[in-house]
């Protein structure tokens, strides 16, 4: 073998392992969203608090979806303007450890749910993402994703039905 040869080998093996330590271990943009172990997450946030489990819907994730289109030209974390269905979104980027997926925004959705205070109804900060996961008024969820920035950062969208509605005296469940 020659001295490029050898070099090329030299090469890509420590690109295989810096890949492994620093970079994306999964290119696969079809496993970002995972909407059985999202739906999961969901089910179990919604168990522990005596709601009823959610279906996937896959009107409501070809409607998400729809709109994660309409974000890949920016990713901005902004929500839609349609209030057909509730709504979170997230975004994150993706590496090689707890990198941004379907279950990875519903976890952190689930993770305002210690800004919510069931007694008064209200937020001691953002709570209406983990409100909307558990509110018993939606019985069925889709949702949506989209690469951005180079495939590093993942935004994700996930639309809720029926749309909760109520006013700030009305619990989520």
């Amino acid at each position: 073998m020659s001295f490029s040869g050898y070099s090329f080998v030299i090469v890509s093996l420590l690109s295989i392992v810096l890949t492994q330590i620093y970079g994306r271990t999964n290119l696969d943009p079809r496993v970002d969203l995972l909407p059985a172990e999202t739906l999961l997450v969901h089910n179990r946030v919604r168990a522990e608090v005596g709601v009823g489990p959610m279906v996937w819907d896959f009107k409501l994730a070809a409607f998400a979806q729809n709109y994660a289109n309409v974000r890949s030209k920016d990713c901005a974390l902004q929500h839609s303007t349609d209030e057909m269905y509730g709504e979170n979104i997230a975004a994150g980027w993706l590496k090689s450890k707890e990198s941004m997926s379907g279950p990875i925004a519903a976890k952190l959705w689930y993770g305002e749910k210690k800004f919510y205070n069931y007694q008064t109804n209200k937020c001691s900060g953002m709570c209406g993402h983990y409100t909307q996961m558990v509110a018993n008024q939606s019985h069925r969820v889709g949702c949506g994703h989209v690469r951005c920035h180079a495939d590093t950062y993942l935004w994700v969208v996930c639309n809720y039905a029926p749309r909760p509605m109520g006013d700030e005296n009305t619990r989520p469940y």
